[in-house]
């Protein structure tokens, strides 16, 4: 099953990879980069369902219209378009407060590529040092995305860093493994309630990609 991962520069996306795998296997950057015209799949087995898990790059906003941004769109519909099993679920990867760039970035992945086919999920990252918990980040933001447009099938609030080490552990850790926890419980729920489906170059796809950015 073909799991994408999407966000910004910053989100964490390989960092959640990490997590989810329990070993570093992703290299996490500064977070400043540009697009990235490459995507890493990642082998995982989650409670007996195997994935593949697609680190992929969003568009940041110094790249909007640009040949940058363009290029990175038609390498990711490439990706997208090679998955011979199709595309089981789409992440999205974000920490923040919500931007224009990010609802551009949504709207890429769910409404233009893949039609709203596919179910997608949120990941809040960087919520180590939420009170009550971290869950508590979504009971007062989470109604904003439908301002935004965006819906979502499911959603965990996390940390994907473990902190600096303390005492012979970490200052995080309770907080990183209750967040793998619900992040590989969320995928592997969605996974085995929905089906897949194929990206393909179709009249609706080929005229966002042509007017969108």
């Amino acid at each position: 099953r073909n799991v994408v991962i999407f966000g910004g520069a910053g989100a964490g996306k390989s960092s959640v990879i990490n997590l989810i795998s329990g070993r570093v296997r992703a290299k996490v950057g500064s977070g400043t980069g540009g697009c990235t015209l490459q995507s890493t799949p990642y082998m995982e087995n989650i409670d007996g369902v195997q994935i593949r898990i697609h680190d992929t790059a969003g568009l940041n906003e110094a790249e909007e219209g640009t040949v940058a941004a363009r290029d990175a769109i038609i390498a990711l519909f490439r990706l997208l378009e090679g998955l011979a099993e199709g595309i089981s679920l789409l992440v999205l990867c974000r920490r923040g407060r919500i931007t224009d760039n990010e609802t551009r970035n949504y709207k890429m992945f769910v409404e233009g590529l893949c039609q709203k086919k596919v179910p997608t999920v949120i990941l809040m990252t960087g919520l180590e040092l939420e009170e009550p918990n971290m869950e508590s980040w979504w009971s007062r933001n989470g109604q904003e995305f439908h301002k935004y447009g965006m819906t979502f099938a499911g959603h965990a609030c996390i940390t994907s860093t473990r902190g600096k080490a303390k005492g012979g552990r970490y200052w995080y850790d309770e907080e990183y493994a209750e967040s793998r926890e619900l992040t590989r419980r969320l995928i592997c729920h969605h996974l085995r309630e929905g089906g897949t489906w194929r990206v393909e170059k179709t009249g609706v796809v080929m005229s966002f990609m042509k007017t969108s950015y």
